[in-house]
């Protein structure tokens, strides 16, 4: 799915299993609805910062590809 950025934010959590603080990021999309849907979809995708494209900018557009448990497995803005 190609999306266009909107915003991001950059910010630690602490994981549950061991108390490890990781580095993660709230990157804020839009992109184009199906038929359901009038206007764009907005949505919130959170990913560790270290996958996130270090020239990735405001209005750029992205690609973001999922593993099989749905996590954030890629970003990409170069396609």
């Amino acid at each position: 799915m190609t999306s266009n950025r909107v915003g991001f934010r950059r910010f630690q959590y602490k994981r549950k299993s061991d108390g490890q603080l990781i580095d993660a990021c709230n990157l804020y999309i839009n992109y184009p609805g199906d038929s359901t849907v009038v206007g764009e979809v907005a949505e919130t995708v959170f990913c560790k910062s270290d996958i996130v494209p270090k020239d990735l900018k405001v209005g750029d557009n992205l690609q973001v590809f999922y593993n099989r448990f749905g996590s954030v497995e890629s970003v990409s803005n170069n396609f």
